[in-house]
């Protein structure tokens, strides 16, 4: 994987997939890791599996929902991977598909030990929409606590002005999970 510095584009897919398709899914997870981290100009990639909208829990893993989060060096790399046949294969077959390029406006800490989404190295005002993600890995001793409070959480989150949509994604079904939220403007 390149090292990287300055991270122009951050592209986001996300795909439903028949329930007759999810078999295939989870093969191509495990398979389409590699091929799309060894992308030219990817800079960072995870491919993650996510909940019903609006939901959080462990019981809401959405096996029909997948989600994909790719920084890349430069915006035509990501342009480029537009048209690749690991996307299309994503592509073909769903029931929905969306699709959201971002600019980085702040990134805090690590993810799987790497600085995953840079910031731009300018500062930006911002007024439109804004995504958030968030990130963590759980310890085994913590995770009782923690699916207790995500009830609490998941009610305040959905009351929020300005939230469009929300939902969890994980890299594995317990202790690596996240969450991905569309706001009309910076949450508050």
């Amino acid at each position: 994987m390149p090292e990287f510095g300055r991270v122009d584009v951050v592209t986001t897919h996300v795909w439903r997939v028949p329930t007759r398709r999810v078999p295939r899914a989870l093969v191509a997870v495990a398979a389409d890791r590699r091929r799309i981290r060894r992308t030219p100009g990817v800079a960072f990639a995870k491919l993650l599996g996510a909940s019903r909208s609006g939901r959080f829990g462990v019981r809401d893993a959405d096996a029909t929902r997948w989600m994909l989060i790719t920084s890349w060096v430069n915006a035509d790399a990501a342009h480029r991977f537009d048209h690749s046949s690991v996307l299309s294969a994503w592509t073909r077959g769903r029931r929905r598909s969306w699709k959201a390029t971002l600019r980085p406006l702040a990134a805090r800490g690590r993810w799987s030990r790497q600085s995953g989404i840079r910031q731009s190295s300018r500062l930006i005002r911002w007024a439109g929409p804004v995504a958030a993600i968030t990130r963590g890995r759980i310890r085994l001793s913590q995770l009782p606590a923690f699916w207790r409070s995500v009830p609490a959480i998941n009610a305040d989150l959905v009351e929020r002005d300005g939230l469009c949509i929300a939902f969890g994604i994980g890299e594995a079904p317990i202790g690596v999970q996240g969450t991905f939220s569309l706001w009309r403007t910076v949450p508050r």
